[in-house]
């Protein structure tokens, strides 16, 4: 049960949905992190962001909650939009959520299972990232790579610690945000720049990985952004 001293780790791209509450309302921040960034605050090896938490119900620190208290504080105050300082708050954060939540055996250079990320998966890994819009299938990944379909499947899941499929969702659901917090393009233009043939699909789709349809995402999200050096 989610308490004031109790969290729940979710590793990235593994689907979730939270229950509606009984008793009271519920409040949801939700952060889109970029997994380059994430594996730099962590300082995790490349592509070695699917299981960093081995654990997923936590007892909250003292201080990550120190660290949760202020984004909310400057949430509630306006100041993450103007305050580069914001973003101080979430490195924080991550590094707190790291430090007391993650695998203590993650290393650079290996995947979560202690192995090596094969050249091939780093290569579909490539091709996946710099194809959002054409929406790749597993088997066109596979064949990208010289593998078979199985084959391929089986190699990424062991070193991504996810499907294919999952993570090709995951990338196209990051150039989604990414459209969606960095203009005001109409939702049927966003739409048809992912590659969805109905603007009924698109939302359906982001619907179904966020949580909410991205009109309502786009009315309440807030772009932090590394500052400037």
């Amino acid at each position: 049960m989610l308490t004031s001293e109790h969290a729940i780790c979710i590793n990235p791209w593994v689907e979730h949905a939270k229950s509606a509450s009984e008793d009271t309302p519920s409040l949801i921040l939700s952060l889109v992190i970029e997994a380059p960034w994430l594996r730099t605050q962590l300082q995790l090896a490349d592509g070695g962001t699917a299981q960093i938490f081995p654990q997923h119900a936590v007892v909250v620190t003292p201080d990550v909650r120190h660290h949760v208290d202020r984004i909310a504080a400057a949430i509630t105050n306006h100041l993450v939009a103007q305050d580069e300082h914001c973003m101080h708050i979430l490195e924080d954060l991550v590094t707190a959520l790291g430090r007391d939540f993650a695998d203590p055996t993650l290393t650079a250079g290996m995947t979560p299972s202690g192995r090596p990320v094969d050249f091939r998966i780093r290569k579909a890994l490539d091709f996946i990232k710099h194809a959002p819009v054409a929406n790749p299938t597993v088997a066109q990944v596979a064949a990208q790579v010289g593998l078979s379909r199985s084959r391929f499947f089986e190699q990424f899941r062991r070193c991504m610690g996810v499907s294919p499929q999952h993570y090709i969702d995951w990338v196209r659901m990051s150039h989604a945000v990414k459209l969606l917090g960095a203009s005001d393009q109409p939702l049927a233009d966003v739409a048809a720049e992912l590659g969805f043939e109905e603007h009924s699909h698109f939302t359906r789709f982001f619907a179904q990985h966020m949580g909410v349809p991205p009109s309502e995402f786009r009315r309440h999200s807030v772009n932090l952004s590394t500052p400037k050096q």
